[in-house]
């Protein structure tokens, strides 16, 4: 019974406990806010603390706010589940933008007034920004940053429209003509003016003349000997030599191409060697020298 009852005290302490330890907490130690101006005259950079907010900023055409901080849990970088920065306009509309967090913690978020959301264009100035943060089974943060104003929208500047937004406005059409398109399939040929045409012929015809012409004037002193029958037989293994690469070149697969070509190969050396040993005897008894 005393250990039945001590179980049972021991397990009600350890609830207890368990309940009242406290969740792990988000932390962020300080808030970079640079603020970059076209004319760079207006630059300032403000460094918040737990619990402080920047004096109201305001933004022109083409200026960037920068928000940068560093996320830790218990004292080590974390990335969160959720982390956006909140703007909420004088009208009570709010919107939020995703902060883009890295695995060492560290978190940007850039407001670039040249390329703002549409809810933030047709928002009412001031703004006021909040980062918000939040894990399971963490706090999660809600730190006031303060209040941004933004360009005013020219008034006669309408959101560009997309196909697909339908229905059209009242007056405009649905599909409008676009620009003819225009293809050129095939670029017409240039034509060589004749003098270089004639040019480039007679310097293509010029070698064939003086080989021809040359051979004409020795053919006479020549002797022609019947070359010994190997040779024929090397002639012939080298044109096979040569179709085969052809075929391999053509679809075959190179361990297709090893074996044939191997085998001939060792043929040919065979077939040349015997072939030039009786071509050279053939010359040294026609008086040729050795």
């Amino acid at each position: 019974m005393l250990a039945r009852f001590r179980r049972s005290a021991l397990g009600a302490l350890s609830l207890a406990l368990l309940v009242a330890s406290p969740a792990a907490a988000l932390d962020v130690k300080t808030v970079k806010a640079q603020l970059t101006t076209v004319s760079g005259v207006g630059d300032v950079t403000h460094t918040l603390q737990p619990g402080s907010t920047w004096p109201e900023l305001a933004l022109g055409s083409g200026d960037s706010l920068r928000i940068q901080l560093t996320v830790s849990e218990s004292g080590s970088p974390v990335v969160p589940a959720y982390a956006a920065v909140q703007f909420v306009d004088a009208d009570g509309r709010d919107s939020e933008y995703a902060v883009g967090v890295k695995a060492t913690g560290k978190a940007s978020f850039v407001l670039n007034t040249d390329k703002l959301p549409n809810s933030l264009r047709a928002a009412a100035s001031p703004l006021k920004a909040t980062l918000l943060l939040s894990s399971p089974g963490s706090k999660p943060v809600s730190w006031a940053l303060g209040s941004v104003t933004l360009p005013a929208a020219p008034a006669d500047v309408t959101p560009t429209r997309r196909r697909h937004d339908l229905p059209p406005r009242a007056g405009e059409p649905a599909f409008a003509p676009q620009p003819e398109i225009t293809h050129t399939f095939r670029v017409e040929e240039k034509t060589v003016a004749f003098p270089k045409a004639a040019a480039g012929v007679a310097a293509l015809v010029l070698p064939w003349g003086v080989l021809f012409s040359l051979i004409g004037k020795i053919s006479s002193s020549l002797q022609f000997v019947t070359p010994p029958t190997m040779m024929y037989a090397l002639f012939v293994c080298l044109v096979g030599l040569e179709a085969l690469i052809l075929r391999y070149w053509a679809g075959w697969r190179l361990y297709e191409l090893l074996g044939p070509f191997i085998g001939l190969a060792v043929v040919t050396a065979y077939v040349g060697t015997v072939g030039l040993r009786a071509a050279r005897v053939e010359r040294l008894k026609a008086g040729g020298k050795p």
